[in-house]
């Protein structure tokens, strides 16, 4: 009986497992470059450059020449205010706000904090999605994007808006 059971295992497992070995000349669900297609027809694994080509990410503001990249100092010194945030940089393109924060030793950081930071931010930009980070590294690197714009740079908007899903994530 005992090997019986084993056999039957054997072999159910080795049929489950041959469904997972099918190519591009046997499954029609797969178009001619080998890429699967999903129920609607498009390809599923659709690479990053295609959906920005296509305007389906949220990066589809890259190179549009009505977006600016700009520094708002004075919602970064409303962001100042809030307690435990020792210095704060917002740089702004279209609708999203990018808000970085160095945060005073000892501040802890949870939602509430997280909101008034938002909120201060907002006051002055009601308008915009506030991206936030308190990661050190992100402030340092924002700080020099926001230099370069002060100086036309004419790419520091193509460079910062490939880097902020990077540098915020969930942007």
């Amino acid at each position: 009986m005992k090997k019986y059971l084993v056999s039957l295992s054997a072999l159910t497992l080795a049929l489950g497992l041959s469904a997972c070995g099918k190519t591009a000349d046997e499954d029609p669900s797969f178009t001619e470059n080998g890429h699967e297609e999903n129920d609607m027809g498009v390809p599923a694994d659709t690479d990053d450059e295609q959906k920005k080509d296509e305007g389906q990410s949220g990066e589809d503001k890259k190179s549009d020449p009505d977006v600016k990249l700009e520094v708002n100092q004075e919602a970064a010194d409303k962001v100042k205010t809030v307690e435990g945030v020792e210095d704060a940089s917002v740089m702004v393109a279209g609708d999203d706000a990018y808000v970085t924060v160095q945060l005073m030793e000892g501040t802890e950081e949870d939602t509430v904090f997280q909101s008034e930071i938002e909120d201060a931010a907002k006051s002055v930009i009601p308008e915009a999605k506030v991206h936030l980070s308190t990661d050190p590294e992100t402030a340092e690197q924002v700080k020099g994007y926001s230099d370069r714009v002060g100086n036309n740079d004419d790419a520091v908007y193509d460079e910062f808006m490939e880097k902020a899903g990077d540098l915020f994530p969930g942007s």
